[in-house]
């Protein structure tokens, strides 16, 4: 699990490209692309090294209202994927 008050920041080599439902992004070192769902795309957004994953958990959290899924896990899940991958340098 990620630190909470680590403040993720994505790679400058990794391209990004919005799709309607979502985004692909391009990891140049790698050659490997990733798709990424809406939540996810919305997530790479806010990984600019200004919010913390605690910031991340409470923007999407604020964003779905509902509370009906667990924002905490599915957070991690994507920032410990883009981290996993390499997409993201240190912050």
């Amino acid at each position: 699990m990620l630190d909470a008050d680590l403040k993720p920041v994505a790679r400058d080599d990794v391209q990004y490209s919005a799709l309607d439902d979502g985004a692909v992004i391009y990891d140049t070192a790698s050659e490997r692309v990733h798709v990424l769902n809406s939540t996810a795309a919305y997530i790479w957004n806010l990984c600019d090294g200004s919010f913390t994953v605690k910031d991340i958990e409470s923007e999407i959290e604020e964003l779905a209202r509902s509370g009906a899924w667990d924002i905490e896990d599915k957070v991690q899940e994507a920032l410990t994927y883009f981290q996993k991958q390499g997409l993201l340098g240190a912050g």
